[in-house]
C-alpha cells in the first residue's frame, strides 16, 4: 500500500520519547519471574509475551531533550530518533502511539504477523 506525505508524517504525541521500553528474550533456564519482580521494583510495567521467554520493560522516562514543543534538538536528533516510525516498535508503542490512522492499522497489523503478542494475550 502507497502511503500518502500526510499518512507518513508523525502526528506529534511524543509517546516515543517518553517511555523506555526493553525487550528481553530469555533462555529455558533462566527465571523469568526473578527478572520480573526486579524490574518492576524500579517502577517498570513489565509485560510478558505468550511464549512465557520474552519481556518487555516499560518505563517512564521522558527523553533528557523532549520539551514542552516537541524535541529540543529535532535538527539533530540521534538517528534512533530520525528512524523511528512506529511501526516496527513494541505492540506498547504501537498501541499508544498516536500514527496517522492508516499508519496505526499497518503498525498493529505488522505487531500481529511478528513475535509481538497482542498485550491483552501478556501476562502482567
Amino acid at each position: 500500500m502507497e502511503l500518502s506525505e500526510e499518512q507518513k508524517v508523525c502526528m506529534g504525541c511524543q509517546v516515543c520519547c517518553k517511555f523506555m521500553v526493553m525487550k528481553q528474550e530469555f533462555g529455558e533456564t533462566e527465571n523469568i519471574k526473578d527478572k520480573v519482580e526486579f524490574y518492576s521494583q524500579w517502577g517498570s510495567l513489565v509485560l510478558q509475551y505468550g511464549d512465557g521467554k520474552t519481556i518487555e520493560c516499560i518505563t517512564y522516562n521522558p527523553c533528557r531533550w523532549l520539551s514542552d514543543n516537541g524535541c529540543a534538538i529535532y535538527g539533530i536528533r540521534p538517528t534512533v530518533c530520525k528512524k523511528f516510525d512506529g511501526r516496527t516498535a513494541s505492540v506498547f508503542l504501537q498501541k499508544n502511539c498516536k500514527l496517522h490512522p492508516i499508519r496505526k492499522k499497518e503498525a498493529l497489523e505488522n505487531a500481529e504477523a511478528s513475535d509481538n503478542k497482542d498485550g491483552e494475550e501478556w501476562k502482567v
